[in-house]
């Protein structure tokens, strides 16, 4: 600050109101919004206790606008329901990516983790026969052997393939790649 320049209080902020013609008191004090209005106009800074004041007044004022109906007017304000815009949402196919410059990337999704199940075959048990169940009992599937098995991912039928004993391990190889809907 200057030399020339001084901090106002609420005592000079007061005066300066009186002398103006009058003021817009509070409870016999001064109004916290507008003592923090002039203290900007002056060049010092408000305090917290008057910036929260102002808001809360701002917000008590949205508030009885809002239950009476009448609309604030204000420069960011939007007047209504009717200006209400639809989001544009970005087109990631391969041929808009192209055009934009920001081309998608398939490597984003290479730590994506996902449920794989292979379904031998299914079977329909009663709870009887699943408790009286012992080593060695033998399940009937719902197919035969050599029949394609399927391969659900996520829940959802992907592929079918066949079983094979690779280096003494089971695997499956993909035979069929089911479409999707």
């Amino acid at each position: 600050m200057d030399s020339e320049e001084k901090a106002l209080n609420a005592g000079d902020i007061q005066d300066m109101l009186d002398q103006a013609g009058g003021t817009e008191a509070v409870g016999g004090g001064i109004d916290p919004g507008k003592a923090a209005e002039i203290a900007v106009e002056q060049g010092t800074e408000p305090s917290v206790e008057d910036r929260a004041n102002q808001l809360l007044d701002e917000v008590d004022a949205g508030l009885e606008d809002a239950i009476s109906g009448r609309s604030r007017q204000g420069a960011n304000r939007r007047s209504g329901v009717a200006d209400a815009e639809p989001f544009q949402f970005t087109d990631l196919s391969s041929d808009a990516a192209a055009e934009t410059g920001k081309a998608f990337s398939i490597g984003i999704l290479d730590d994506v983790q996902l449920d794989v199940q292979v379904e031998l075959g299914r079977a329909e048990l009663l709870i009887d026969e699943v408790l009286s169940m012992r080593e060695g009992v033998v399940i009937p599937l719902d197919k035969l052997a050599g029949d394609p098995i399927d391969i659900v991912v996520n829940g959802r039928l992907l592929a079918r393939g066949e079983v094979l004993v690779l280096n003494d391990k089971f695997c499956v190889r993909i035979s069929e790649i089911v479409a999707t809907e």
